[in-house]
């Protein structure tokens, strides 16, 4: 039941008189959709068997907790997960015009096919904001009202160029490296190197390749 705030004001649409007014609450909510980054979102299938998975059995798992705060704020202010906000998990290992694919069809089945009218932010965090931003660019539609990104590369990270072109990580991005490390030691097969493993498994890290000047020679 929308609730109702009855208050006094005065001012220039009053005339400057004392006038009692009526405030009544909305139902409509602008969307809110949260996208993790990398490693942010889990398939136990996926991850440690190399299954192919349906999209929608990805989910961000309990050790992540980068977006308990927001989504704890959004539960305090009345929001519904799954109705007001949703948490869009995605395989990061694939490319993220792949993944921008995914995202439209996940909009398309869980906001707008019951709510074709209805307005969407999007949050994306480090990778999620570029997948956001690359999402905006493929899709244009103005039910998006707002893109937010937070701490995301949308010049690329210089950690990308190690496991594409040497098949080695560091330890100075922790997210990246576990996942990195993960996938290379489970699919560590036959005579392929850890760079060809990584160039066929995790093509999203081309999307992270660096777009400005990295590499200097002595």
């Amino acid at each position: 039941t929308p609730k109702e705030l009855f208050y006094t004001s005065r001012g220039p649409g009053t005339n400057q008189e004392w006038k009692l007014s009526r405030a009544v609450e909305t139902e409509t909510r602008t969307r809110i959709v949260i996208i993790p980054g990398f490693f942010g979102s889990w398939n136990k299938d996926a991850i440690l068997h190399n299954q192919e998975v349906n999209p929608s059995d990805w989910k961000i798992p309990s050790f992540i907790k980068e977006y308990g705060g927001i989504t704890k704020t959004l539960d305090n202010l009345g929001y519904i997960k799954n109705k007001n906000y949703f948490e869009f998990a995605y395989d990061w290992r694939k490319s993220l015009d792949q993944s921008a694919n995914t995202l439209n069809a996940y909009l398309q089945e869980n906001v707008w096919n019951s709510n074709p009218n209805d307005n969407i932010i999007i949050i994306g965090h480090s990778m999620g904001g570029v997948l956001a931003r690359i999402y905006g660019q493929k899709y244009p539609d103005t039910r998006i009202v707002k893109i937010i990104t937070a701490g995301s590369p949308h010049h690329g990270v210089v950690q990308a160029y190690r496991p594409l072109e040497a098949g080695e990580t560091q330890k100075d991005d922790t997210l990246m490296w576990l996942g990195t490390k993960l996938l290379l030691t489970i699919n560590r097969e036959g005579f392929r190197t850890d760079r060809e493993i990584a160039q066929q498994l995790i093509p999203s890290l081309y999307d992270l390749f660096p777009t400005y000047n990295f590499l200097r020679t002595r």
